[in-house]
């Protein structure tokens, strides 16, 4: 099983991206779960990060911050 971020400290990112239609969410049917698929803006929005990594975008800071 993976570990990461706990689901009460995810849900309001999960929330963001989902209302700022950067993912859309899908059932995911016989295992119960949610699946979270990046859409073509969601796809945008992290390229644009790369882009310039000292600098922040509309949707995430700059990439260097994120490192830290």
């Amino acid at each position: 099983m993976s570990q990461g971020i706990k689901l009460l400290d995810f849900l309001p990112a999960w929330k963001y991206l989902q209302m700022e239609e950067l993912i859309r969410v899908r059932f995911g049917g016989s295992t119960g779960r949610y699946q979270a698929c990046l859409t073509h803006s969601g796809l945008k929005a992290i390229e644009e990060v790369f882009f310039n990594e000292n600098e922040p975008t509309y949707y995430f800071p700059a990439f260097r911050e994120m490192q830290h």
